[in-house]
């Protein structure tokens, strides 16, 4: 095995550790990132692969075919990394498609925890009587 595929697989080791879960994507997501910078591949998660016109260049369908290839690695990546039952019915999708996919679903769940903490936030109220400007004395109660 070459170095770069020693580099490369201690990487994915990386993704692999933690696999996303319903509690874990922004993390998930950051090493994710990491992980395909480093093996130059991060460029398959800024947009989706294109359509091929017919009137390509030699030069230019060898570049569409390494996005192709590379997206194909990519998601393959995310789905070995993720939790089978996120997995499910994101197998017949691109890299980005994928990846979409996926902050549309935990971007509804994080405005969804947003919401509930500053529902909870606006139901406290200070005790009467408690100081305004000095922070470490506020005492906080649950109305």
């Amino acid at each position: 095995m070459s170095t770069d595929n020693n580099y490369s697989f201690t990487l994915k080791t990386i993704l692999e550790k933690e696999k996303l879960n319903a509690t874990n994507f922004l993390e998930w997501h950051r090493n994710l990132g990491l992980v395909l910078k480093i093996a130059k591949k991060l460029y398959v998660l800024d947009r989706p692969v294109p359509l091929e016109p017919e009137n390509y260049t030699a030069a230019a369908r060898k570049v569409l075919e390494k996005h192709n290839d590379d997206s194909s690695e990519v998601a393959y990546i995310i789905l070995a990394t993720m939790s089978y039952e996120l997995a499910k019915g994101l197998e017949d999708l691109g890299a980005y498609e994928m990846l979409e996919q996926l902050k549309d679903m935990f971007q509804k769940q994080a405005r969804q925890e947003s919401f509930d903490t500053m529902k909870q936030l606006i139901s406290w109220k200070m005790e009467q009587g408690s100081p305004v400007l000095k922070a470490q004395s506020l005492k906080w109660k649950a109305s």
